[in-house]
C-alpha cells in the first residue's frame, strides 16, 4: 500500500481540533473525548509517512489521554509547536 504524502497544516489542525475538544470534554460534553482521540489518531497517521518520530509522539500522547482523560496534557501544546516548527523549517506557512 502506497501512503500518501504528509500534510504538517494537517496535522496542526488535528491537534487543534483535539484540544479544543478536550476543553468541551472538560466542561462536560462527555462524547467530545472520543472526538478528541479521533482527530489525534488523524494527526498520527497524517504524519506517519514523513514524520516517524512525530507520529510516535503523538500516538503516546492518545494513550496517555485515553488512560487519564482529566489530566492537564500539555504535551498537545508541545506537538502543535512542533509541527509549526516543522512547517517552518520547510518554508511552509500554516
Amino acid at each position: 500500500m502506497t501512503m500518501r504524502p504528509s500534510c504538517l497544516q494537517c496535522v496542526g489542525k488535528h491537534l487543534a481540533c483535539a484540544v479544543i475538544l478536550l476543553r468541551e470534554y472538560r466542561t462536560g460534553y462527555g462524547s467530545h473525548l472520543l472526538l478528541a482521540l479521533g482527530h489525534l489518531e488523524e494527526a498520527s497517521v497524517e504524519s506517519e509517512a514523513a514524520h516517524p518520530e512525530l507520529s510516535a509522539k503523538i500516538y503516546a500522547e492518545r494513550k496517555n489521554i485515553e488512560q487519564q482523560p482529566d489530566e492537564a496534557h500539555t504535551g498537545l501544546a508541545e506537538l502543535i509547536d512542533e509541527v509549526y516548527y516543522l512547517l517552518d523549517k520547510a518554508g511552509n506557512q500554516a
